[in-house]
């Protein structure tokens, strides 16, 4: 009797073929997924601070123009929402100089103040948060009523 060969594949292995396919195709489904969602993630946070230096310009220069001992504020920058706050957490004089000519020590009243400046960013549902630190002054001819 001749044995018959076997051609093709049994039910059995075509089955287990398919079992391994449907796997290796939802884990690479969901590694798409995920990689799609931090990439929206990251496009939406370069949105949101692509204008962080101009608003933070902004709010350096608004300090500038009125040392005062609390400021505070809030804009819009293409489409990103801020508002700042900002406090003096030092108050000081420019250190004393020297006149040798009239061996006399020449002090300043205080001029500077340094800000602990806080900054809420909003775009897109997505909230920021940061800090920084912005010094300003009075002019020479200003007095301190402090």
């Amino acid at each position: 009797m001749k044995s018959v060969k076997q051609q093709g594949f049994t039910l059995l292995e075509v089955l287990v073929a398919a079992v391994i396919m449907i796997a290796v195709l939802s884990l690479s489904a969901l590694s798409f997924q995920s990689a799609r969602r931090s990439s929206e993630s990251a496009v939406a946070t370069m949105e949101m601070l692509v204008p962080l230096p101009l608003i933070s310009d902004t709010i350096k220069a608004q300090i500038l123009a009125n040392p005062s001992e609390q400021l505070h504020g809030d804009g819009e920058l293409n489409g990103v929402a801020y508002q700042w706050q900002a406090k003096t957490i030092q108050f000081g004089a420019p250190p004393p100089s020297y006149d040798a000519e009239n061996d006399v020590e020449i002090t300043f009243s205080p001029r500077y103040r340094l800000y602990q400046v806080e900054l809420v960013l909003n775009f897109a549902n997505k909230t920021e948060h940061f800090q920084f630190m912005a010094l300003s002054w009075l002019p020479r001819n200003v007095r301190s009523e402090e």
